[in-house]
Formats: structure tokens, sequence, C-alpha cells
């Protein structure tokens, strides 16, 4: 073997060794930085779960979807059926609220017959309401359409909150929400529909701030809570920035109604009214891009 193969044998014996080398180094740092991207999401998950809460046990809004008529139908033969709660415990849970369907109670609609001859039915005259309270404002919203199709079918893309606290008795919060045209209703909380009178889409609802999160309406005169929490469910059938000034302005007058009321932003802060600016500014903005998205 000459000199010049024992040269290109051991530069070749080298490179392999070179090649295998990077190869396990390469392998090694793959898995090291795996391990290290796991660590840290499993740090931020423990952060925010530590961080949704405060020292009174209360955490975030969060919309909870409600579930399908048909699926609704199929679990209606069972012997007992669960109420979805809105829950503000001190569970490591945030604070769940129901989402605002704005579909029309099951109860309230009845089957249509049978088919039978066609029978001329003289049009009913439109009710016309009187509004007087500020919070009671009409809305421009699109209500032309058939009794079959559903007022909602969206899922709340954004949730705008707004919290009153202080002494509030449930005497006080029963004449307040009859006065600015809530009704009691599903998920046993408050909905401020379009109709005072409890009809068409939800604008916005009205929830107890604190565990169990929901009103029992037998024993309202005796309830007793130290906040409510009102949320507005993105998109609705209508004017978004309407209908939130519509719930700041029921906001304002139940704090004003209640000992030591007081208006509070999402985050539980005195709603200034900078605060106010940036909340109006985010519901044009997601009209913005929903326009843009249809």
């Amino acid at each position: 073997m000459t000199m010049m193969q024992i040269v290109f044998s051991v530069i070749g014996l080298v490179l392999i060794i070179a090649i295998v080398a990077h190869g396990m180094w390469t392998i090694r740092r793959n898995e090291q930085k795996q391990r290290e991207r796991v660590s840290t999401i499993e740090q931020k998950r423990h952060q925010a779960d530590a961080d949704s809460f405060d020292g009174d046990g209360i955490g975030p809004v969060r919309v909870v979807a409600k579930k399908p008529r048909a699926e609704e139908a199929r679990e209606g033969a069972a012997p007992a059926t669960s109420t979805p709660k809105m829950r503000a415990s001190n569970d490591d849970d945030d604070v769940e609220l129901p989402s605002v369907s704005a579909e029309p109670d099951p109860v309230q609609q009845q089957e249509k017959p049978a088919a039978k001859p066609a029978k001329t039915e003289k049009p009913k005259p439109e009710k016309t309401e009187t509004v007087s309270q500020p919070a009671q404002q009409s809305m421009d919203l699109p209500l032309d359409r058939d009794d079959d199709e559903p007022i909602l079918t969206e899922e709340p893309e954004e949730v705008i909150a707004l919290h009153v606290t202080g002494d509030i008795q449930g005497a006080v919060l029963l004449q307040q929400m009859t006065e600015l045209g809530f009704k009691y209703g599903d998920f046993d909380i408050f909905h401020r529909h379009v109709d005072t009178a409890g009809n068409g889409p939800v604008l916005f609802s009205l929830a107890n701030m604190f565990k169990p999160g929901t009103f029992d309406i037998d024993n309202i005169e005796t309830f007793h809570t130290e906040g409510v929490a009102l949320f507005l469910a993105l998109p609705i059938k209508g004017n978004s920035t309407q209908a939130f000034t519509m719930m700041h302005n029921a906001a304002v007058k139940l704090a004003a109604a209640v000992d030591k009321g007081q208006v509070l932003d999402e985050q539980r802060n005195p709603l200034t009214r900078q605060a106010l600016q940036h909340i109006h500014q985010r519901i044009r903005e997601f009209e913005r891009k929903r326009l843009i998205r249809h």
C-alpha cells in the first residue's frame, strides 16, 4: 500500500467518525431542546392556572357553549338532567358563565300542525313600547326572520364584561332587574332581550360573581351578594356598540341603587373613562374584522 493510499484511508476514517459524532450530537441537542420546550409549556400552564384567581377566589369570565338542540332532545329521555351553572368558587377553575345563545325558550315554541287548508288571518298590529330608562334604549335590530330560524347560531367570539360590587340585596336587585327590562331565564340568571317582555335575541346577561353564580328566584327576597357580573357575548343580532351602552347604563343604575355600589371593569378595577373608551374601541375592531371575514 502506497503512502497516498494510507493518507486517503486515514482521512476517510476521520470523516466517517466526524459524521457519526455530529449526528449523535445533533440528536442529543434536539432531545434537550424538546425537553426544555415541554418544561417551558408546563411552567406557563401552571403559572396561568395560578394567576387566574385573586385573593377572593374570583376568576375571569368565560363563556360555556350551550349544547345543540338535537343533543338536548336525545338527553331529554334520561331520568335526570343537570342544568349548566356558572361557577365562581375557590376551586382551580375559572368563573364559567353560560353562553348567550339567545335562542327562544323551547317551551314557548309549539309544533306546527299538520297540513290544513290555507286560512286567511288578519295581520296583528305591532306592539310599540315607550322607553323611559337610559338603559332601555330601542335597538336597531334586524328581526325579520322565519319562525323556525334560530335567533343566534354563532358561538361567542368575544365577551365584554362589567362588574358591579356593593351590598346587593335580593329585593333591590329584583326591583332593578324589573325596571331595566331583565328577565329571569336560562341558567338561572337574568337576561336582557331586545324586547323588554323577554322576546327576541339576548343582548346581554347578568350573573352572580360568587359561588354558585346563579340566583334562586324563589328565595330572592332573602338573597345577598357582594357583586354581580354583566356580560355581552359577541357577535349579537344588532348594534354591538349600542348594546354595550345599554349594559353600561344598567350597571351604573344598579350601582347607584345599592349601598357602596361601584362599577368595575373586566379586571375588577374601577371603570375609568379611558377604560370605557378602550372597550368601545375593542367592539369597533371586532366588528371591523368580522366584516372583513364575511
